[in-house]
């Protein structure tokens, strides 16, 4: 981050200039970033805060959101929640606080922090979450929200957690959760043909992280498939290997004109992710795609792959897997 930017997030610039934009913001013209935690969203945040000139808002549903935060307490929320969509349809005060998200209408340097002046003053938002895949639906029949699902192969995804410490420790011990995998387990199997299959993986912490990651991931994707939510889906790995192909789609997608020339996209794009934990730019394409699988053991990633793998649980995930390995493969 430059000086300029710092100051201005230090001072609660930000916050004031989102303050006296918020009533002209079009929740519809917001743009959603949703994806699993680590799989590359604080990356593609940045980027398309920069190359299409939009503001940015990071983890709004985190309890560090005083908004969110007043929501949890109220209604006796976990702090580490994961909202489905369908269980808030007609809740009034969920409506606000996705309302506020949209906006930009929050308090505090958190969601802005990862914000840079030369965008301080743009009027479009893009709204990065870890939180809100489940509730796609929502955003799309409330606000018509345009969203980007992001996937990353979930052995990169482990090996990104496991290899973190500080902030990504302490999502592996949130997202791990038994009691929180068995909920998800319970409350999708009307949507998912999950049965008593998956219990012998329950008692293994990086086991039930890869179920949360294939049950967040599976339901957009049915969502998608079936017609109830119209996503822009993009993989981590086409991210990496393909940056220019991505952001054109990324434009189409949003039906804008965007005068960014390919140098200029491509020289933001060498910029490191904010929660990267070694902030390099020297890290090649194949080094991005491929790192993880000499940190995983082979029983770990062979557990990965027997719960993909498992029936037709979770075929659309299987298939984006099966493009990212054959990408991954061709680069």
């Amino acid at each position: 981050m430059d000086l300029l930017s710092d100051a201005f997030r230090v001072l609660g610039l930000f916050e004031i200039v989102d303050k006296k934009k918020r009533q002209r913001v079009n929740p519809a013209e917001t743009l959603l970033v949703s994806g699993f935690w680590r799989s590359g969203t604080t990356l593609l945040m940045q980027a398309i805060s920069k190359i299409f000139n939009r503001r940015s808002i990071y983890e709004p549903l985190h309890f560090k959101t005083e908004e969110a935060n007043r929501f949890y307490y109220k209604n006796e929320s976990d702090r580490q929640w994961i909202p489905y969509w369908n269980d808030y349809l007609s809740d009034d005060e969920f409506f606000h606080l996705q309302e506020q998200v949209l906006k930009g209408d929050l308090k505090g340097e958190w969601v802005r922090r990862h914000r840079e002046y030369k965008v301080a003053f743009a009027d479009p938002l893009v709204v990065k979450m870890v939180r809100s895949n489940l509730c796609l639906p929502y955003y799309e029949k409330k606000f018509t929200s345009k969203c980007i699902l992001l996937i990353r192969h979930p052995g990169a995804v482990l090996a990104s957690i496991i290899r973190n410490k500080g902030g990504a420790a302490r999502i592996k011990a949130q997202i791990s959760r038994s009691d929180l995998v068995r909920q998800l387990l319970r409350k999708f199997e009307n949507e998912l043909p999950i049965d008593n299959h998956f219990d012998q993986y329950l008692d293994d912490v990086n086991a039930r992280i890869i179920l949360l990651y294939m049950i967040m991931n599976e339901l957009p994707l049915y969502w998608k498939e079936a017609g109830f939510i119209h996503p822009l889906v993009i993989t981590y790995e086409e991210m990496i290997a393909s940056p220019l192909e991505m952001f054109y789609g990324i434009k189409d997608y949003l039906n804008i004109d965007n005068q960014t020339s390919d140098e200029e996209i491509l020289s933001i794009w060498k910029n490191p992710s904010g929660t990267t934990k070694k902030e390099r730019t020297d890290i090649s394409v194949n080094e991005r795609l491929n790192s993880w699988r000499s940190e995983l053991d082979s029983g770990t990633e062979e557990m990965i792959y027997q719960i993909l793998n498992n029936g037709s649980v979770f075929p659309r995930t299987r298939n984006q897997i099966n493009q990212i390995d054959k990408l991954v493969t061709e680069n």
